[in-house]
């Protein structure tokens, strides 16, 4: 578009072009963003949008003699005209009349000054606001990476946030700047050093930097960094100067040779001492006046004034992190006070973007090493420990509330002096470190420093994030007038007549433009639902699969409810809870096993035997819509006292083993084990482990995760401590962390126990050995194919299964185990949703729990490994799974008057139940979506061209239309034999196909004497074709090796016919006559053997290089 389109023909590469053209330093520097060599370092449309060429109405090229070295080559000829040419007026570079400034504010007086500029206050002469107004004055190529950190931090508007409300560049027609001098060695210029260490009036109270500017201190701040960060490249690929350099700033004075293929050496031009007009960068900013937060600490604040601060200073952080930006440098210097009392969070010098960020991107950015802090002890005093570490780890929001802890602790503590202060500080940013007794439990400031132990931990996960610490109760607000407070008590209680007005004003607000942005973001915040193709196809044959388990069991389909009161079962944060138009607080399913005790409790089920497909929701926390997954449940009711309790629980096993061996990608996984435990058993050991009964909820939730996703013991023990529970309590309980068979667990629970005195503990033990021994005797019947192992700390879900078994089915991997399903018996779930009227006849039931998103996203993996790895490993062999095609047959047409014609074949199709579909006018040729192709050429075609859905023209065959649903028919039943089609899933061998039989037609003659009941013919001969099928399944296979067309002329062979053997022996080729006569004679003896012993005469020969078989009659 700038060069023209000969500009591909004249060069190799766009390196080669801008190696070759003596282009402007603007036009350079935007060329070589756009052709980076490493895509991860390619700039955003975003990042681009400051550039300097973008913003001012700099040439293309350099006008006047080239400032290149001698060797480097003139413009080509065709090239300089467009660019001479080239004006963008409307270019915010472009030079205005008058300044902006100038023009629209009076300077009142100056805030601050320093090296990069100076921060004045002014009055905006249109609106009479008085704002702070930054001047930075810089060269222009400098300014592209202070407009990209400006134009982020634009978006941020909270009231607890400084404002950022306009920017823009204007050139200082009075000033010059010298830029470097053109070597071709790399030099480096000390300007900027030297005017960021100048003196004069500063506000340093964050990091030093050895390049950008800041825009409120001094304190220079690194670039915004957008998308994640990868790792630096290794010191033969570049110099540290130049990894730190932002691509194209000033002092870049060579470039490394680009590999363009032509051999030639690519240099980059440089200016020599050339005078360009510096740029003011003009940054409006929100005036606060020189009151800050230590100012406030210096004088003492009261325990109201603390909370009121650290809730709002939390508020603007909340606002901060959810732009993605990461503060950095909070500490008391950079949260101003506004006139109206409240803080204002500023001085982003340090910001940066991003959840999570590279160690190494800091000390890059800010020429600091990680344990170096700066000139500036304050500063260091609120950096958190992820940030110092030498190590390259990552971080993220949490950084800033660490540095929210120690300036909470400071508004809580007084200090007489600043050395105290620092060293108090200090000693609690030790890993081991200990509040003043004041902070300690049953001390006055115990809330206080229950707060800050959290924000301070070394640990960022162990800290709260701004949102998690505003939805907590960690947080105080003091509602300061009494009658707000009785106003809220009285809106708090349902009986209060405002109650109900307020629950009608809220559901009865009419419809506002307001409404409409919440709409917006809403839908912005609710990410992409859609689900592609091969998942939804993959998800129905799941369910197909399990459907068809769960319908042997004798269950039938049913719904669950989908919102329901409130439940306390749950302890977790992210239920989804709602407020309907009366003001009773619900819930949308987190599981689907308690609603259907909710209903089991209320009324019997009309069957014994149920399963149910539906969605668990998880609050996501964004503002959006929850989090749904698709969850399966099958369940068996206990109806009466003549139900046996023990063999239910033995079948839902048994239905879980089925699964385990019957999916696709569970078939072929041999360490897949049901660990199963008692809710007896399971509070014996907590009581004998002398664990409190008030905390038996929350230690089982927690003793649920051990050995899943890399919790270890160690890790578990840590979270127990952290309960409260000594250290003899969690010695005793780890003796009881073992997976063993029925019979060895029970060995080993009875020496465990062997010194305990309680009678109700042991008695409880033995109910549960007890029910647990009658389970695996059922299920030892029931012919289970996976082990049962009895895991005595086994709790997923204890809190539904308080006095039944309990089980999970994991899958033990490599690194970790995996729970694929869970369930129990939820006997005691029922009885506590008993209403006031006469319970159900249902007496308990029991029921497993499996998650259908991992086993589709298994399924998924399993179709592509079992396609690129299992199926190259042997092409003989069909793989074992393969993603289900989303049809049969793609109709094509091939002119526009086969339209007609395709539709007809479409309707035939589909009457012969075959899945069918009309092509697209365009499409990707062997997407993989059908299995076959039939192209309809013209109207007047009697056949139609079938091929397979690939590139490959060998598979094509031209078939008539009147054939081709019998010949696609016959294609796909083929099909069926080597692949697994939809529902796929493996049987076992004890598992019959009574409906397929074969289809018999009669014939009667017809002088028949008496009538025939053709429904008794039809029955005998399926039953007697059913029962010579059997007796051949005993014939003998002779299993060869050969050419198809040698194994059909055996078949046309008779072992009583000597002349038919010879033709056949002669008819092959010379090679293969020995190995033929070697059959006749194995055949010929078999057939002695048949007659002396007066066995069956039939055979199969089998040819093992094809799979082809044939039946061969060894009487004949």
């Amino acid at each position: 578009m700038f060069m023209g389109l000969q500009i591909v023909d004249q060069f190799a590469s766009p390196h080669v072009m801008m190696g070759r053209l003596n282009f402007s330093d603007a036009f350079d520097d935007f060329m070589r963003k756009l052709f980076a060599t490493d895509a991860k370092k390619r700039p955003s449309a975003f990042d681009l949008l400051p550039v300097e060429f973008l913003r001012t109405d700099l040439p293309l090229m350099e006008q006047g003699p080239s400032l290149s070295s001698p060797g480097r080559p003139r413009t080509a000829s065709g090239v300089t005209s467009p660019a001479k040419r080239r004006s963008r007026h409307n270019s915010s570079g472009g030079m205005e009349p008058m300044s902006r400034y100038a023009a629209d504010f009076t300077e009142i007086g100056r805030l601050g000054k320093g090296g990069f500029g100076e921060v004045v206050k002014a009055r905006n002469k249109l609106d009479g606001g008085v704002y702070a107004v930054k001047k930075v004055k810089q060269a222009p190529q400098l300014l592209d990476q202070v407009l990209s950190e400006v134009m982020l931090l634009n978006r941020l508007n909270h009231p607890y946030v400084v404002r950022y409300y306009s920017t823009w560049v204007e050139t200082d027609v009075f000033g010059t700047i010298e830029e470097e001098t053109t070597t071709t060695t790399e030099e480096t210029t000390e300007e900027d050093a030297s005017d960021a260490s100048s003196d004069g009036p500063r506000m340093d109270f964050g990091y030093q930097s050895t390049g950008g500017l800041d825009f409120v201190s001094s304190s220079g701040y690194p670039a915004i960094e957008f998308g994640e960060d990868e790792e630096a490249p290794s010191s033969d690929e570049g110099t540290a100067e130049d990894e730190n350099r932002p691509l194209g700033a000033a002092g870049s004075t060579t470039d490394s040779t680009n590999g363009t293929g032509t051999g030639e050496l690519i240099l980059k031009h440089t200016r020599s001492e050339s005078k360009r007009p510096p740029s003011l960068l003009y940054i409006q900013m929100e005036f606060c006046e020189r009151r800050t937060l230590r100012d406030l600490i210096r004088k003492g604040l009261s325990s109201d004034e603390l909370w009121r601060y650290t809730r709002q200073i939390t508020e603007g952080l909340a606002h901060i992190h959810s732009a993605g930006i990461i503060h950095r440098d909070l500490k008391p210097d950079n949260v101003f006070i506004s006139v109206g009392g409240d803080p204002k969070i500023g001085d982003f010098g340090l910001a940066t973007t991003g959840q999570y960020q590279a160690l190494d991107r800091l000390s890059a950015t800010t020429g600091q090493s990680g344990g170096d802090m700066t000139r500036s002890v304050g500063t260091a005093l609120y950096v958190a420990p992820e940030l110092r570490s030498a190590s390259n780890a990552s971080y993220n929001d949490k950084v800033d509330m660490y540095a929210l802890g120690i300036i909470m602790f400071e508004m809580s503590e007084e200090f007489t002096t600043a050395f105290e202060r620092v060293k108090a500080i200090q000693a609690i940013r030790e890993k081991e470190h200990e509040l003043p007794p004041a902070y300690q439990t049953g001390g006055p400031k115990n809330t206080e420093g229950k707060l800050i132990r959290c924000l301070i931990s070394h640990k960022p996960s162990e800290r709260p994030s701004s949102t998690e610490l505003l939805r907590s109760d960690m947080l105080p607000v003091k509602v300061e007038d009494e009658a707000i407070r009785q106003a809220l008590n009285s809106l708090h209680d349902p009986r209060s007549p405002y109650h109900q007005k307020m629950m009608s004003a809220l559901f009865a607000h009419e419809t506002t433009g307001n409404d409409r942005i919440k709409a917006l973001a809403w839908d912005a915040n609710s990410g992409t639902l859609n689900e592609d193709a091969s998942r939804l196809r993959m998800k129905a044959v799941a369910r197909r699969s399990l459907e068809s388990i769960f319908r042997r069991h004798g269950a039938e389909e049913a719904r669950r409810p989908t919102i329901f009161p409130r439940s306390s079962y749950y302890t977790n944060t992210n239920v989804v809870q709602l407020l309907d138009a009366s003001g009773s607080l619900v819930q949308l399913p987190y599981d689907l096993t308690l609603p259907h005790a909710r209903e089991l409790a209320k009324t019997a089920p009309g069957v014994k035997r149920s399963y149910t497909f539906g969605q668990a929701f998880r609050d996501a926390f964004t503002g959006g819509p929850p989090k749904a997954s698709d969850e399966v449940d099958f369940d068996i009711a206990t109806l009466g006292h003549y139900d046996d309790p023990a063999f239910d629980d033995a079948e839902i096993l048994k239905v879980m083993d089925d699964v385990a061996c019957q999916l696709p990608i569970f078939a072929v996984a041999a360490n897949i084990t049901f660990h199963i435990n008692h809710g007896a058993i399971l509070d014996a050991v907590l009581e004998h482990c002398r664990v409190p009964k008030a905390q038996h909820a929350v230690v089982k939730d927690t003793v649920s995760r051990l050995g899943f996703h890399q919790w270890t013991w160690t890790k578990v023990r840590a979270e127990l401590r952290k309960i409260g529970l000594p250290d003899t309590s969690l010695d005793d309980l780890q003796q009881f962390d073992f997976r063993e068979t029925p019979s060895k667990a029970v060995a080993k629970l009875h020496t465990l126990f062997s010194g305990n005195t309680s009678v109700r503990v042991k008695a409880k033990l033995d109910r549960g050995i007890r029910s647990l021994q009658d389970i695996t005797e059922a299920a030892s019947q029931l012919n289970l194919q996976r082990s049962v192992l009895v895991a005595p700390l086994g709790s997923v879900n204890a809190k539904f299964y308080e006095d039944g078994m309990l089980f999970q089915c994991v899958l033990d991997k490599k690194s970790n185990r995996t729970v694929i399903a869970a369930g129990g018996r939820y006997d005691s779930l029922i009885h506590a949703h008993h209403g006031m009227s006469a319970p159900s006849t249902c007496q308990g039931a029991v029921g497993v729990c499996i998650g259908l998103d991992p086993i589709v996203t298994h399924m998924l993996k399993s179709a592509g490994t079992a396609s690129k790895v299992g199926y190259l490993r042997d092409r003989r062999r069909p793989a074992p799974f393969q993603t289900p095609k989303r049809c049969d047959v793609l109709v094509e047409v091939g002119t526009t008057g086969a339209r007609s014609v395709a539709l007809k074949i479409l309707c035939m199709l589909w009457g012969s139940d075959i899945s069918a579909e009309l092509a697209p006018e365009v499409r990707q040729m062997g997407d993989g979506e059908h299995s076959f192709v039939v192209t309809v050429r013209h109207d007047q075609a009697s056949t139609v061209r079938v091929s397979k859905d690939s590139s490959d023209s060998l598979d094509e065959v031209d078939v008539p239309i009147t054939s081709l649903v019998s010949y696609l028919s016959q294609e796909l039943k083929e099909k069926d034999n080597t692949t697994s089609r939809p529902p796929a899933f493996v049987r076992q061998s004890s598992h019959h196909d009574a409906d397929r039989r074969g289809n018999v037609q009669v014939l009667m003659a017809q002088h028949r004497s008496k009538k025939s009941n053709k429904y008794h013919i039809v029955e005998a001969a399926q039953q007697r074709w059913s029962e010579m099928i059997e007796e051949w399944k005993e014939a003998p296979i002779l299993a060869v090796e050969g050419r198809d067309d040698v194994i059909e002329a055996i078949r046309d062979t008779r072992l009583s016919d000597t002349e038919s053997w010879r033709k056949a022996i002669q008819g092959v080729q010379l090679s293969e006559r020995q190995y033929l006569g070697q059959v006749q004679d194995i055949l010929c003896s078999w057939r002695k053997k048949c007659a002396e012993d007066d066995g069956r005469r039939e055979t199969c020969i089998f040819n093992f290089r094809t799979g082809h078989c044939i039946y061969y009659d060894l009487g004949s």
